[in-house]
């Protein structure tokens, strides 16, 4: 049998790393800190938009693209081809700028370019997830998610 570690373990699950076999009485490995039964990582408990341990808790803008982005994958192509798709596009190229302002304020800014109108889904979420990482704090967070939820209006999805 294995553990949630993926190691080899006795009928009960417990590994000695001591002797690297089973053994009945050895107590269960202890995760790691941060890491809970099956390696998932805890959620952070503080409010979204906040920062946690120095860092811009973004949340909200990867919770809101990628409602936005599944939304876009199961749009019928009709519905991308009225205009939901091109709202999607101007988006990603939109958040792309913003990011590449922030990481290079004095270099050229690289334009996405069009992948079609069922690649435009994948698009939104690597920008709106690069844009994520270099967020300065919460007002350009909140103009962000304001412009995810305008996009997601206009584009009627």
């Amino acid at each position: 049998e294995f553990d949630d570690w993926g190691r080899a373990g006795n009928a009960c699950g417990h590994y000695d790393p001591r002797i690297g076999l089973s053994h009945p009485s050895a107590p269960p490995p202890a995760p790691a800190p941060g890491v809970v039964r099956g390696g998932a990582l805890r959620r952070s408990r503080a409010a979204p938009g906040h920062r946690v341990g120095g860092v811009l808790d973004t949340t909200p803008l990867t919770s809101a693209v990628d409602q936005f982005a599944d939304r876009l994958r199961a749009a019928p192509q009709s519905r991308l081809q009225r205009g939901a798709a091109a709202e999607a596009l101007e988006l990603a190229r939109e958040l792309s700028a913003r990011a590449q302002r922030l990481e290079e304020p004095s270099g050229e800014v690289r334009v996405m370019p069009d992948a079609g109108m069922f690649a435009v889904a994948d698009q939104v979420t690597v920008a709106a997830h690069d844009l994520a990482l270099v967020l300065p704090g919460e007002t350009a967070l909140e103009s962000a998610v304001a412009r995810v939820a305008e996009a997601r209006e206009r584009a009627g999805i």
